[in-house]
């Protein structure tokens, strides 16, 4: 019997995208011995920045081995389709801790560079290291299991308060720094249990990646600032 590493459910408000319109969208998977047969498991999703390097969390790639992952790029269906690319090595953020969820990036660098294309194109990184402003909008992608065909989804997603944010989050200890914010709204529209890492996007620029929705469908989802670790990231 297949077991997922990580389970990873619909987005809540999501939108089925049947054709490639997130080329910038990454699945990192684990190769896995299941029944004798080696095959990919999606570990969590991630953004192409160029043609060597991906973002993602360094929470999805802390207990895995660099040999055993891999890219996919260039699809809309899960574990299936597209190119795959090896990875080099993966650096996580010096400051991140799974205690507290902060600094949470990992940079991957792929052996071979992506060929950019219609169905695979990089991220541009946020001029500025403010989170985004508070009622704009950005688009959330990822996979997530509602039928045998596993398609992409998106969904649409609103930028919170932070004081607000940190307000409903206080009782389960998480403690959003800058280094996070929050997205999505209480109308069923949070992103909730989708993929780790995957990116939220708006004007082809990389804002945030999903980290956690631990109050689903009523709270808002937490997000990795990644203006504010702009200069780690240092292409």
């Amino acid at each position: 019997m297949r077991v997922l590493i990580i389970a990873v459910l619909a987005l809540i408000g999501y939108v089925e995208c049947r054709e490639n319109k997130h080329p910038y969208l990454v699945s990192i998977e684990q190769m896995a011995v299941i029944d004798t047969e080696l095959i990919p498991l999606h570990i969590c999703s991630g953004a192409i920045i160029s043609e060597k390097l991906v973002l993602t969390l360094a929470s999805c790639t802390e207990r895995f081995n660099v040999v055993d992952m891999r890219v996919r790029a260039g699809t809309v269906s899960f574990e299936r389709d597209g190119i795959v690319k090896s990875i080099d090595m993966i650096v996580p953020h010096e400051k991140y801790t799974s205690s507290r969820m902060d600094y949470d990036i990992a940079i991957v660098h792929i052996r071979e560079p992506f060929t950019f294309n219609k169905d695979v194109k990089a991220l541009k990184l946020p001029t500025g290291t403010d989170a985004p402003s508070v009622g704009s909008h950005a688009t959330l992608t990822g996979w997530g299991v509602i039928d045998a065909s596993m398609l992409l989804e998106s969904v649409d997603l609103e930028m919170h308060v932070p004081i607000q944010c940190q307000n409903m989050y206080a009782p389960s200890m998480i403690y959003i720094t800058d280094r996070m914010f929050c997205a999505g709204n209480t109308v069923r529209k949070t992103g909730c249990k989708t993929d780790p890492g995957s990116p939220l996007v708006s004007s082809n620029t990389l804002l945030g990646l999903s980290v956690l929705d631990v109050k689903c469908d009523r709270y808002p989802g937490i997000f990795t600032n990644v203006a504010s670790l702009k200069k780690w990231i240092n292409l």
